[in-house]
């Protein structure tokens, strides 16, 4: 709510840190599941820049959470992957995500053979922009970069990018 109400200036910092909780049978509840993937969009449609600072492991749906943010800097631990509920994928946007971020052959064995994407690969990728020692200071400055580039239409920007794999050059225009 507060980002939504920020205005042009304002901007979403989220900071995740390694979970060892596991997804369980019980996490499947229908009703509960939509909500999550309702929350997750309305991080994508954000008006403001979304930052994602990452401290260790980002698996499940904490990398769910990464991929639907803008600009994303890990610390030295990065490891990222997909959720699992039991022996098979949490039924998430994330293949999704991925394969609209990565494309389908980048995408492949992260979610084919549950690869699991290291650092400087994940660099390499580009789901995450950069590496840093302190990863919360490095996202500060990355939402000062933010502010003082003027940019006001991030939102625009960012749901042409989406859509970009799925659309016409006419239905763009």
């Amino acid at each position: 709510d507060a980002a939504e109400d920020a205005g042009p200036q304002g901007a979403l910092l989220v900071h995740l840190q390694d979970s060892d909780r596991a997804l369980t049978a019980e996490d499947m509840d229908m009703p509960l599941h939509s909500q999550w993937e309702r929350a997750l969009r309305r991080i994508e449609m954000l008006r403001v820049p979304t930052v994602c600072v990452v401290d260790g492991a980002c698996l499940g749906l904490l990398f769910e959470v990464l991929l639907c943010t803008d600009y994303r800097i890990a610390g030295p631990q990065l490891v990222l992957g997909l959720a699992h509920v039991a022996d098979s994928l949490w039924p998430g946007m994330a293949i999704h995500r991925l394969a609209t971020q990565l494309g389908v052959a980048q995408a492949r064995s992260l979610v084919l053979f549950d690869a699991a994407i290291e650092g400087e690969q994940a660099v390499r990728l580009g789901l995450v922009q950069r590496m840093a020692a302190d990863p919360l200071a490095a996202g500060a400055q990355g939402l000062a970069e933010f502010r003082a580039s003027g940019i006001q239409d991030v939102s625009v920007r960012r749901q042409l990018l989406l859509e970009s794999p799925n659309s016409s050059h006419e239905s763009v225009l």
